[in-house]
């Protein structure tokens, strides 16, 4: 079901019904769908649906139907990142804001209230945890508690950015953590973190390697032959440095 804009007020000077003409026609709609509120009353009820090609119609009767859901709501705008949690579609565009859908519709929002502040000049890594919450990094780590987003409190949570396009979710039972599904990792400025069911951030590489500068990555999570890892494939500054020098070494653990 779309959006609706700003309802027509009729006023009614004797019994019959309403005529309705010039029904607009939408190619890629079914139905064009009446909502009718009751006399000098706010709260719209469904009348009937319409197939598209029929530009008239009169409603005689009032129906008690299904409430409007969807006043002012428009098409959820184009993001660089998404993530869904607890029925929301959440939406960071290149602009800093995240946007996020109206619960269980997740093409459309109210774009006047459907926000959180800016985080960031740039939102590099969104990810959701399954036991409510969203991790977001941009210039810091942020953490959005809560299961709705109207409720939810935005706080700083680890004082470090991170590498784009590093973000994954893997079974946190791989972790050490007591969680019965998945948790969220990603590559920070200081290696790899996981993200907590609290907010709270894990560090798993810091202080023990030392890592360099990345603009952009992948990560996933692999099982092979009872081997269980966390890969990141991370593209490092276009400038490089040609008096350092680097070794890497491969392993498996049995």
């Amino acid at each position: 079901e779309s959006g609706t804009d700003i309802a027509s007020q009729i006023e009614l000077t004797s019994s019959g019904g309403i005529a309705l003409t010039d029904i607009p026609q939408e190619a890629s709609a079914a139905f064009t769908r009446i909502y009718l509120t009751t006399p000098g009353g706010d709260l719209f009820y469904r009348q009937t649906d319409l197939p598209m090609g029929l530009s008239s119609f009169t409603l005689v009767t009032h129906q008690k139907g299904k409430h409007l859901e969807t006043m002012f709501a428009e098409p959820l705008s184009a993001a660089s990142l998404l993530c869904y949690n607890f029925g929301v579609l959440y939406a960071a565009g290149e602009d800093g804001y995240i946007r996020y859908s109206l619960p269980l519709r997740p093409g459309l929002t109210r774009p006047m209230d459907c926000y959180f502040p800016k985080l960031g000049q740039e939102i590099k890594i969104m990810l959701p945890h399954p036991a409510g919450g969203i991790f977001v990094v941009a210039d810091q780590t942020y953490f959005l508690s809560g299961t709705k987003p109207e409720d939810m409190q935005v706080r700083m949570v680890y004082p470090h950015s991170g590498v784009r396009g590093t973000g994954a979710m893997v079974p946190a039972s791989i972790l050490g953590i007591e969680f019965p599904g998945e948790a969220p990792v990603w590559f920070s400025d200081n290696g790899l973190v996981v993200g907590l069911p609290d907010g709270n951030i894990l560090p798993l590489m810091e202080r023990k390697v030392a890592v360099g500068t990345y603009l952009e990555g992948a990560t996933l999570y692999r099982e092979d032959e009872g081997i269980r890892s966390i890969v990141s494939s991370l593209q490092s500054e276009l400038s490089t440095n040609r008096l350092q020098t680097s070794d890497s070494m491969s392993m498996e653990i049995r």
